[in-house]
């Protein structure tokens, strides 16, 4: 059943994720699927209480906003779709296995998160400077070590611009055993 339906606060669809939003969300799966946030941030990896009950109130600091790796360990935990976490305009329906049982440490499925990147903006014809210039970003260093991965993920608002620019999934992006799908089905 979609999380719609559940009183999310619902604003205008928006290219970044709101941190209210993200955690209403995941409150809302922990709720549903009866974990207390120490039990929810154990099975994320070891995180703490007080991280998970941070990113659920909205009170993280810029400098401890949620990573992308922690969307998709509780997307993984919850059979959920990152997409369904992140955009404002995705509900949130179970798309795989949910694995409450496990204990997920750090995520190995967003490997080739660089390659998927390097293939997106080599099939629009673009440089590197020319994929900065469109996502709004003064260097293209940031973007080349993406590809490379010497960074293995972006940020959570730079993956949610990198998706929505090439009109595809976050999880496709993300997750390795995904290939990259249109954000409209085409």
């Amino acid at each position: 059943m979609p999380i719609a339906n559940e009183r999310v606060k619902r604003s205008p669809p928006l290219l970044t994720m709101t941190t209210a939003l993200l955690g209403e969300k995941i409150r809302i799966l922990r709720q549903r699927h009866q974990l207390s946030q120490a039990e929810l941030a154990d099975r994320l990896g070891g995180l703490s209480q007080s991280m998970v009950s941070g990113v659920e109130t909205g009170q993280r600091q810029d400098r401890d906003r949620p990573s992308l790796d922690f969307v998709i360990r509780v997307a993984l935990l919850f059979g959920v779709s990152v997409d369904g976490l992140l955009r404002d305009d995705s509900p949130i329906e179970p798309v795989h296995s949910v694995l409450l049982g496990a204990r997920l440490g750090q995520v190995a499925c967003a490997t080739r998160f660089g390659s998927k990147l390097r293939a997106l903006r080599r099939q629009r014809g673009w440089s590197l400077a020319q994929l900065a210039a469109q996502l709004g970003l003064r260097s293209r260093a940031y973007l080349s070590n993406l590809e490379r991965g010497v960074k293995p993920l972006p940020s959570i608002e730079s993956a949610v611009r990198i998706a929505t620019l090439f009109d595809v999934t976050l999880d496709s992006l993300v997750r390795d055993d995904l290939e990259i799908t249109s954000l409209h089905g085409a």
